[in-house]
């Protein structure tokens, strides 16, 4: 008998939803402040820009269909045009497919989204240390989202200080852990992170080209010091959030000090086949002592051309050199709640 439906948490309608204020406006800020951080940014990233699209499964149907003019302006570095993307990154293409849901997406389910916000609110609140709702807010790239004050929490925010809050938990004894995230999206976990251990962390982030441009300006505007590693700088700098091209990571994955704990959230299932098998080649050689992620485990779209994903229980994980010691539903809305978490400990 073959599964046919998955358990997941209710998906309700927030008894709240009517008394806060929310911000779904499709505006922008004037970039013109941000263009020397642009600058500088490109100039980082001038000797290391891949020449075709660098994503696979999902990712490279995202990237082509709807991150598509954001790259454009990339790869023809135009100043100007990539500093109004990122100085409005989160009402725009620029982080689309990096929150749940991306702001192009929450403007035609706006009620939808200002529930699932206060849901997850609520949520961290019950199975983290939250306890004021300040700490979960931004201002930085115009975020949208539930207002408070000029500050704002995104749909993903509350998820990020949760996985923050486990992996300290996880790393309670170790002091000045080393964390590496496949996947980092726009920064939203390497600032709860840097936050949570207070700069004392060194923190790895692997992603895709635009991926990486975006969390290097998201870091910087919120004052966090940031290295690209590559293989011609090949040096993982301690107390930084250091950033690796996904393209270059098997040449420059022997620099990366040791591991305590490896990370991935909603993105490793979206990879195609050969892709998973490099992270997990990776995964499996570290001496990492724990592996944390959330993915899905059901395919919702079994009969899609694009949307293929690899179920989260048939990753290739070496079972004689890590132990699941947890699997659980995800508590945070997203995904029709079709994401596990995991946590792998090294035996």
């Amino acid at each position: 008998m073959d599964r046919k439906s998955f358990a997941s948490i209710e998906i309700k309608i927030h008894s709240s939803v009517n008394d806060f204020t929310f911000d779904f406006e499709d505006r922008n800020l004037v970039s013109k402040e941000d263009e020397q951080i642009v600058e500088e940014i490109m100039g980082v990233f001038s000797e290391n820009i891949p020449k075709k699209s660098d994503g696979t499964g999902e990712w490279e149907w995202l990237q082509k269909q709807k991150q598509n003019s954001f790259i454009d302006a990339l790869y023809k570095r135009k100043i100007d045009v990539v500093s109004k993307f990122l100085t409005n990154m989160f009402r725009n293409e620029a982080t689309y497919g990096y929150l749940s849901p991306s702001f192009l997406d929450a403007l035609s389910i706006p009620e939808s989204v200002k529930s699932d916000i206060l849901c997850n609110v609520d949520t961290c609140f019950e199975f983290s240390d939250l306890t004021d709702v300040l700490d979960l807010t931004s201002d930085s790239g115009n975020p949208y989202g539930l207002k408070i004050g000029e500050r704002f929490v995104l749909p993903d925010t509350p998820r990020h200080f949760y996985y923050s809050y486990n992996i300290s938990k996880l790393l309670e004894n170790v002091t000045a852990p080393v964390l590496i995230e496949i996947g980092g999206g726009y920064g939203g976990l390497c600032l709860q992170n840097w936050r949570r251990f207070e700069g004392k962390c060194t923190i790895v982030n692997i992603d895709l080209f635009p991926a990486l441009l975006v969390t290097y300006f998201y870091l910087r505007k919120n004052g966090i010091p940031v290295n690209l590693v590559t293989e011609k700088k090949c040096e993982v700098k301690e107390e930084m959030v250091n950033l690796i091209l996904a393209d270059e990571v098997k040449n420059v994955w022997k620099t990366v000090p040791r591991s305590d704990l490896i990370f991935n959230s909603r993105s490793l299932c979206e990879m195609d086949e050969n892709t998973i098998s490099e992270y997990f080649n990776l995964i499996n050689f570290s001496k990492t002592k724990f592996f944390y992620h959330e993915n899905s485990n059901y395919l919702l779209f079994p009969n899609s051309e694009r949307h293929v994903e690899i179920v989260a229980d048939k990753f290739p994980i070496d079972m004689q050199k890590f132990r699941l010691s947890n699997k659980y539903l995800t508590p945070f809305t997203g995904g029709s709640g079709r994401y596990r978490e995991y946590i792998y400990k090294r035996l």
